[in-house]
């Protein structure tokens, strides 16, 4: 019989507590009553039919979902004061409604995925055997199949559906992940969503290879359709997303581009008075996209030093670019013959020259900030830097080099592609699509980072996915749904449980897999005995 304390403890846990009790020369009287007698099945439950009785499944869902939710609330508000903290410089305030949320989202998520797939599990089987009452188990075999041939199409069509294994955890999926709306509306609750999205496409691609869907070319990961031209390809969005729609792209990351391009976009000379106006490096940005986006667009640059009757005109006259004014005025160099090159390197007018300049100047602070990332991969790797010390290192100084690489050509490439086509084109050719290629040249120097293209690819992905739909939305392009997040969300979890319970190695992320185990529990084909042959034929073929 199920005692109260058994949603919160398990019966041998209770009995350890009993017994901490009575050390301490209390009677726990109480206690006892409340628990049930430990045996040596509590942690192993629905082993059978009989187990999946509300009964029996509800105090070990429940106990989990507690602890989960436990964890979560106490992880998130530790990081979010931590980050307050070192962002912020000042004590944080304790708010526990946003990690109180998230953790209600997380627990409710397990709670409902766990009692659905115990349900479906024993529902699927006995709803095809009733239907079908001459198949064994809840498999479909070729000759079964052959035996329904003069059944519908539907019909068999069904049959194999309510007996594929990848349904129950799809179904159960596809119940738990409207409890996404539990978590407070923002960029928190879209950012779990897109990771979602990403991870399970990932892990369906990982799976076709595993299983042979596809062909022998794409099978091969050549460089032409894995991370690195999916990196560039995202690149492309989001640049043209930074120059013409900055609403609709990560501030954070906008800061960050601005923040690496000092040599592209001067500064305030020292020798100006506070008073005097100067643009900062988002107006620049938006007076070169209002620039690109003109009805004679990139004009050319005249010089005010050698044609002081033109440089009175050298801007139109209804005042749209006097922003970078300034600029031109006091440090355009005379050698200029194109309006936006004077406005972004205006001392030196050779594009080449800028772009070494640029690169001198931002390695420096990219090698900083790539050396601290490793270093922190080290640190969550000490037991692997301990066992292969100098392969550690040697992975620490190519990560390290290759990442600052990467880093500062990708960004100052972005730049200096303006030149380089403006250059080689006219300047009614492609005049704001250019910008796509831009950011596509840009983003190949992710070939600099070959290990972590992926990983950086689905990153990317995921802001270009929102910063496409934003723009799409700012255009009216497409209708949002309210709460809309939670299909994509819901859609996603179902492909992904899918892959976790019945082909785990799909999922190469060993984070995501011992996340998945905490949440929903460890996967039913890796807990699932099999024959010794099995086991040999999938290790081959996961190694292939």
């Amino acid at each position: 019989m199920v005692k109260p304390l058994d949603y919160i403890l398990t019966p041998g846990e209770a009995q350890q507590l009993t017994h901490f009790i009575a050390a301490r020369g209390h009677q726990p009287t109480l206690l006892k009553s409340l628990s049930s007698e430990p045996t040596e099945h509590d942690e192993v439950p629905f082993k059978t039919d009989d187990d999946y009785a509300l009964a029996r499944v509800l105090p070990a869902v429940s106990r989990r979902t507690l602890r989960i939710f436990a964890f979560v609330f106490a992880a998130t508000s530790v990081t979010e004061n931590a980050l307050t903290i070192a962002l912020k410089r000042r004590w944080p305030t304790f708010k526990p409604a946003s990690a109180m949320r998230l953790a209600l989202f997380v627990a409710s998520y397990s709670a409902v995925y766990r009692l659905s797939l115990r349900y479906l599990l024993v529902a699927l089987p006995k709803l095809v055997a009733r239907r079908y009452p001459r198949m064994r188990g809840a498999s479909v075999s070729r000759d079964s199949e052959r035996r329904t041939t003069k059944r519908s199409l539907y019909s068999r069509g069904m049959l194999r559906l309510l007996s594929s294994p990848y349904l129950p955890p799809a179904l159960a999926g596809l119940l738990a992940g409207p409890t996404i709306l539990l978590d407070a509306s923002g960029q928190r609750r879209i950012t779990v969503v897109l990771y979602a999205l990403t991870r399970s496409i990932q892990a369906a691609y990982d799976g076709m290879i595993q299983s042979e869907w596809l062909p022998a070319t794409l099978r091969e990961r050549r460089l032409l359709w894995g991370g690195h031209i999916l990196f560039a390809l995202c690149n492309a969005q989001l640049l043209h997303a930074f120059v013409f729609h900055p609403d609709c792209f990560p501030k954070a990351y906008s800061d960050f581009i601005l923040g690496h391009s000092k040599v592209y976009i001067p500064s305030k000379p020292a020798f100006l008075p506070p008073a005097a106006s100067w643009p900062t490096p988002r107006e620049t940005v938006n007076t070169i996209a209002k620039i690109a986006s003109d009805k004679k667009p990139y004009p050319a640059f005249d010089s005010p030093l050698l044609h002081p009757e033109a440089g009175k005109s050298m801007l139109p006259a209804d005042g749209r670019f006097d922003t970078v004014k300034p600029i031109l005025d006091m440090l355009a160099h005379p050698g200029h013959t194109r309006l936006v090159s004077a406005i972004l390197h205006p001392a030196e007018p050779s594009g080449w020259e800028t772009f070494k300049a640029h690169m001198s100047a931002e390695l420096p602070p990219s090698l900083r900030f790539m050396s601290i990332l490793s270093g922190l991969g080290m640190l969550l790797r000490y037991k692997k830097v301990l066992r292969d010390p100098e392969n550690a290192v040697y992975s620490f100084v190519t990560s390290t080099l290759g990442g600052s690489i990467f880093l500062s050509g990708a960004i100052g490439s972005a730049w200096a592609s303006i030149d380089l086509f403006g250059k080689y084109l006219s300047p009614r050719t492609l005049p704001k699509e250019r910008w796509y290629l831009q950011g596509f040249l840009a983003g190949l120097f992710v070939l600099f980072q070959r290990n972590r293209a992926t990983d950086l690819a689905i990153y990317t992905a995921r802001l270009s996915i929102q910063s496409a739909w934003q723009i799409a939305v700012k255009r009216r392009r497409v209708k949002p749904i309210p709460n809309g997040e939670a299909i994509y969300f819901a859609l996603s979890t179902a492909l992904l449980m899918a892959l976790f319970e019945v082909k785990p190695k799909s999922i190469r992320s060993g984070l995501i897999q011992s996340l998945l185990t905490q949440i929903i529990g460890p996967s039913k084909a890796a807990s699932k005995p099999q024959p010794e042959e099995t086991e040999e034929g999938e290790s081959d073929e996961g190694s292939q």
